[in-house]
């Protein structure tokens, strides 16, 4: 199982838990959070603090 985090567009954290899980799994909480708030946010690696994927609210 592999751990992210979440962040918003400048960087900052987007005020979620980390998820631990799959990237399936780690799209669907982020898909949720940016309908709830209308902003993108980046699913990010915590092995390698990389940007794996994002998640507009459209």
């Amino acid at each position: 199982m592999r751990r992210f985090y979440f962040t918003l567009g400048d960087g900052s954290a987007a005020g979620m838990d980390d998820y631990i899980g799959n990237i399936r799994g780690a799209r669907r909480e982020a898909r949720a959070e940016a309908i709830r708030t209308g902003k993108t946010i980046y699913i990010n690696d915590l092995r390698n603090d990389d940007i794996v994927d994002y998640v507009t609210p459209e």
